[in-house]
């Protein structure tokens, strides 16, 4: 199962710590194996890079259920245009 981490609540972002154990107590009290993947952009570019880097920490840190990022792909919010073909 992947768990996409998208955003914050209660001002408490989806990259911290404690998010990442709660998800991983809940998949393991439901016999799921956590495969996290977190957003990195918060929907403010800005702080990307902070998140990143703290993601990074905690993965060489030894956390292992996190298996990817989404990172923002332009720097300009609301540039992102959808092109229907």
């Amino acid at each position: 199962t992947q768990i996409i981490l998208n955003g914050t609540s209660n001002n408490d972002p989806n990259d911290r710590t404690n998010n990442i154990q709660q998800i991983k107590k809940i998949c393991q009290h439901n016999n799921i194996v956590p495969k996290i993947i977190i957003d990195c952009s918060h929907n403010d570019s800005r702080n990307q890079q902070w998140v990143f880097k703290n993601v990074m920490k905690q993965i060489n840190d030894g956390e292992k259920s996190i298996v990817g990022l989404i990172l923002e792909s332009s720097i300009i919010e609301s540039c992102i245009k959808l092109l229907v073909l």
